[in-house]
């Protein structure tokens, strides 16, 4: 999406506060996080995202550069800048802001937090905001602690990333900094419930404290997961399909899932008097086609080459079927032969997997396709973000 000429993003956040209960929590019990620290051991910050720019309003319980300097050369951050610059490291330098009083590099030994000189991505942004990210004018997205204070500790960076040195090292920080809420959403699937007498003694310093250290499970769903069975469930004689990540199956680690949103807010177009929805995920999205009447035409088998053999689908939106070809090259097959859009169909419930992957050169659309009718079946939970009125089928 574009507002005033530059890109912005459009995150999925317009339900979450109603889905995690926050917003309840904020309006019935008054938590906002004022005086909390969250210390987010990541990729890292984008410190000039607006999402931080606000300073809270701070308490006692607040983290201050004075509470930095007090414990600056028993952190691990001393002793690695120390190793790696000239320069000696002081409080001013870790400080950043109110809302953001520390931040240090542990994987380059260095200041910078911010996602600019590496290509580990700017997940770290998108945690710290589910957790902390301040109410904006123009955007639905808040954290769950708006008021909290954000603690950066980035371990992925130039060097790479995540080593288990660097982030023993993060969490012993976090720990010495007296952060209420440490979270590290990193991992490896299958993971050792005991580790080393280091990584046990670090991890088992989180019993002797009141801090909450959050860490993903992981990624990988279970091991019986897409089974040959259809049901995604283990055998009763092998029940242990477990594949939860590390750190979070060590000691003293509260082990966190995902949950999907309530609610889904998604793209959709009109064929008939039947709503389609869509996910884009091209360069030119589907969505700039919107308020135009489009025709379209079904394409017979998987989109190759000569299956557009007598069809004429120029100037129209090609429907093809997912299966046997690449996205890629079903996209392509679909521009040489004219056609102004391509549209990818699955023949899965929408309601199983929503947001299928495909590619295409003018936007994209998976949702359930019921052949024998030659039409798309109806599909019930929708809101309106942008429509495509497309017309019957080309005869």
């Amino acid at each position: 999406m574009t507002a005033g000429g530059a890109d912005v993003s459009d995150p999925s956040m317009y339900a979450t506060k109603e889905t995690f209960g926050s917003a309840m929590t904020w309006e019935t019990l008054g938590y906002t996080g004022q005086g909390m620290r969250i210390a987010v051991i990541d990729t890292g910050l984008d410190l000039d995202h607006p999402s931080f720019a606000a300073s809270p309003e701070l308490t006692e319980d607040s983290l201050t550069k004075e509470e930095i300097s007090g414990v600056l050369e028993s952190l691990n951050a001393y002793t690695r800048y120390a190793s790696s610059s000239a320069v000696k490291l002081t409080a001013d330098k870790l400080y950043r802001s109110e809302k953001i009083p520390y931040a240090f590099n542990y994987v380059d030994s260095g200041l910078d937090v911010t996602h600019d000189h590496d290509n580990q991505g700017d997940h770290g942004t998108h945690v710290a905001g589910i957790a902390a990210a301040n109410a904006t004018e123009g955007t639905p997205v808040v954290g769950v602690a708006p008021d909290a204070q954000i603690l950066v500790l980035k371990v992925f960076g130039v060097n790479g990333g995540a080593y288990n040195d660097d982030v023993l090292a993060a969490v012993e920080d976090a720990i010495r900094l007296n952060a209420d809420v440490v979270n590290l959403s990193l991992g490896s699937p299958g993971g050792f419930t005991d580790e080393s007498e280091t990584v046990n003694k670090i991890y088992g310093k989180i019993l002797e404290s009141d801090v909450v250290v959050a860490i993903a499970a992981g990624n990988s769903a279970s091991a019986a997961a897409y089974n040959g069975f259809g049901t995604n469930l283990n055998l009763t004689e092998d029940p242990d399909n477990g594949i939860v990540s590390s750190p979070g199956t060590y000691i003293g680690a509260t082990c966190v899932a995902s949950l999907e949103n309530t609610r889904l807010m998604l793209n959709y177009l009109v064929v008939g008097e039947e709503k389609v929805v869509f996910s884009d995920a091209g360069q030119i999205p589907l969505t700039s086609l919107s308020g135009k009447s489009l025709e379209y035409v079904m394409v017979p088998g998987y989109g190759t080459e000569e299956d557009y053999q007598g069809l004429d689908v120029a100037g129209r939106v090609a429907v093809v079927s997912r299966g046997s070809l690449d996205f890629t090259v079903k996209q392509q097959n679909a521009a040489n032969a004219g056609a102004v859009a391509c549209l990818v169909y699955d023949c899965s419930l929408f309601w199983e997997n929503p947001f299928t992957p495909s590619v295409i050169f003018c936007g994209i659309s998976c949702t359930r396709y019921n052949p024998s009718r030659n039409t798309f079946a109806e599909i019930r939970y929708l809101f309106l973000v942008d429509t495509l009125n497309v017309s019957q089928p080309c005869k």
